[in-house]
């Protein structure tokens, strides 16, 4: 007799098209959504650079930037549209242009040594970038730099010989390198990887949770709606509660069909056993509570006149969209008094 009444209250909720074309929205829904590229979210911010020119010390220059291990990294470009493209793209955070003769400007000239800069709206580190490139910079040129001012100052220049130069330069590296010299090290054990996560738009679990608990609500009140237009009068209480369990599982059964159907297409195959263990005790839960509804409001009218305020309650205090105990935890309390908190 169970199994009957239940075919037929599910036969009438089947018959209504509009409720089953809404369902099948969600399945679709989740489908395109698993289907969309896959949004990134990088800590790796790049620079680029071009060089017009090409020597020994810019060789090494770029040794050092290749070797900079960190969520801030130099990127060589091989022509200076490249360049000017990926930082207007915001794929650089900004950019670095050599031009030729830069080299000897740099160790003879450094008044009129100029290096371009590109930022875009978009750009946020470029004074990070800037600092970094500099200390690489001055780090290879320095002995250049500081045997060119010994060979060309009036008061040095009559005592420096060119066989000087590679001694000064040795020496120059020791200096830098040498323990009594007060300086900041990073020893770097591996590349920085930036993480790359994918943001779930699509909130299945909470989302069926909430249907489920809606489509209790919904099949409670159309056994309200029958029992005030009198279909239950000649039945007995207990036939009564018996009608009302099956219409409430009649209603429910569409919702976890979809819901099946749903997560099979967005989850993993394997997570569907789970989830449909998952599922069986939150269907007791909104059994529950449904029940205690009946107990609350006896009629139709009545419950009508609160099922707004049930729903509203439920998605503002239950952590389906909103996690409204980040801003004030008291209200976690609140939230166990609706069924899709424990889904």
């Amino acid at each position: 007799m169970l199994l009957r009444q239940y075919r037929i209250l599910l036969k009438r909720t089947s018959k209504k098209f509009i409720n089953l074309l809404l369902l099948l929205i969600i399945p679709f829904t989740a489908f395109y959504i698993k289907n969309l590229p896959v949004e990134e979210k990088s800590t790796v911010f790049i620079c680029g650079y071009y060089m017009e020119e090409s020597n020994s010390y810019l060789a090494q220059v770029e040794q050092e930037l290749s070797g900079h291990q960190d969520c801030f990294t130099f990127e060589k470009c091989s022509s200076m549209e490249e360049l000017k493209d990926q930082v207007a793209s915001g794929r650089y955070d900004c950019g670095f242009a050599f031009d030729n003769g830069f080299s000897d400007a740099f160790i003879h000239d450094i008044k009129n040594c100029h290096i371009r800069l590109y930022t875009s709206p978009s750009s946020m580190f470029q004074t990070i970038f800037s600092e970094t490139l500099f200390d690489r910079l001055l780090d290879t040129f320095s002995p250049a730099i500081a045997v060119n001012y010994l060979a060309s100052n009036s008061a040095t220049k009559g005592f420096y010989r060119s066989s000087f130069q590679s001694y000064l330069e040795d020496q120059y590296r020791n200096y830098m390198n040498s323990d009594s010299v007060f300086r900041l090290s990073v020893n770097n054990t591996g590349a920085y990887h930036g993480t790359t996560d994918r943001v779930d738009l699509f909130p299945v679990h909470a989302f069926t949770g909430f249907l489920l608990f809606l489509s209790s609500l919904v099949g409670l009140l159309v056994y309200l709606k029958d029992q005030d237009e009198h279909i239950y009068d000649r039945v007995s209480k207990r036939k009564r509660l018996r009608f009302c369990l099956t219409g409430i599982l009649a209603n429910i059964t569409p919702v976890w069909l979809v819901s099946v159907v749903t997560l099979y297409l967005y989850e993993q195959p394997e997570a569907i056993l789970p989830f449909l263990l998952k599922m069986s005790g939150y269907i007791l839960l909104c059994l529950l509570f449904t029940f205690i509804c009946l107990l609350i409001f006896r009629h139709y009218k009545p419950f009508v006149s609160a099922l707004p305020v049930l729903v509203i309650c439920t998605l503002i205090f239950s952590p389906i969209f909103l996690h409204l105990e980040d801003y004030a935890p008291i209200l976690r309390y609140l939230s166990y008094l609706f069924p899709p908190t424990f889904f």
